[in-house]
């Protein structure tokens, strides 16, 4: 979670943008997320949170920037 909210403005909206697509990528599990959860010894549940918070982050800059862009 906490990568999910590198580097965004620190406010409620991208907290709550944050956590919602957090738990989003963290349910579905996109490449190279469910490939890192079959690591053994704790490795793949701790690897699947940081590949989901990374999409997290940088969707939610993606949607940050195109908000304050028009």
């Amino acid at each position: 979670m906490v990568i999910s909210l590198t580097f965004v403005p620190k406010d409620i909206k991208s907290f709550v943008g944050a956590f919602l697509l957090f738990r989003l990528f963290d349910i579905i599990k996109p490449p190279p997320a469910r490939q890192m959860e079959n690591l053994t010894g704790g490795w793949g549940v701790t690897l699947d949170d940081v590949v989901a918070g990374i999409y997290a982050n940088l969707s939610l800059h993606l949607i940050l920037y195109f908000i304050n862009w028009g």
